[in-house]
């Protein structure tokens, strides 16, 4: 589905199979355009496209390339993984990626939802590039059971973490000085935490329904909480 002058892409349908190419005349992908697209491989996207939507890829969990043109003038990108021209942001890492992957060093932001639904995904490796950790980047990575935060990281965002059942370790960076509100909701195999003295704030719910949590340790101070 498009718009009439076919420069917006509305909708694909959710029982698109294989792969897909947007056409040369789409500028922008609007919200949630592929959202649900469980069937759908891999997508091509020219280098017409300016404008991308929030959550167009959300939900496809068979996806596990996004293709964009060499010449595209704002995004690009590497092994599948979508980004900003200058790599300076993560995206949106397809639903389908599997087993083990590094962020490029250079990557200064994973963005908000960019590992969305990431469910076969078991080990994602940080560079000490990265400052922030985008709202939701990891919410619903099942399979994940380890994350290290780097020293470079500042701000992990709301309910990044939600959902991680699996995670049983995270290691929070000294540079840290944001928890979001349920950054870490629901990790339900989570048993420590320890918290760097630069952490001056905790978000309301962080560790909720974090059953397996026996121990929540602070170097130095304890901060302010919200919770």
């Amino acid at each position: 589905l498009f718009n009439q002058s076919q420069t917006t892409l509305i909708q694909c349908p959710g029982g698109k199979v294989g792969s897909y190419t947007v056409p040369n005349s789409v500028t922008y992908i609007g919200d949630e355009a592929f959202s649900e697209c469980i069937s759908l491989t891999s997508v091509a996207i020219p280098n017409s496209v300016t404008s991308i939507g929030n959550n167009a890829f959300i939900q496809c969990t068979s996806l596990t390339a996004i293709m964009v043109d060499a010449f595209n003038p704002v995004y690009r990108s590497m092994d599948g993984v979508l980004f900003n021209q200058s790599q300076t942001t993560l995206i949106q890492c397809p639903g389908g990626k599997a087993g083990s992957y590094t962020v490029p060093n250079g990557v200064a932001k994973i963005g908000d939802e960019a590992f969305f639904g990431c469910t076969s995904l078991t080990i994602v490796m940080i560079p000490n590039s990265v400052t922030s950790i985008g709202d939701a980047a990891f919410i619903s990575c099942t399979s994940m059971t380890n994350v290290i935060i780097p020293n470079s990281v500042t701000n992990i965002g709301i309910e990044a973490f939600h959902w991680c059942t699996r995670l049983t370790n995270i290691t929070i960076g000294s540079g840290v000085t944001s928890i979001g509100e349920e950054a870490f909701y629901e990790c339900t195999s989570l048993i420590n935490v320890t918290i760097p003295d630069s952490v001056t704030n905790i978000g309301y719910m962080s560790f909720d329904w974090c059953y397996s949590l026996t121990g929540v340790y602070f170097q130095g101070n304890a901060p302010s909480a919200d919770s």
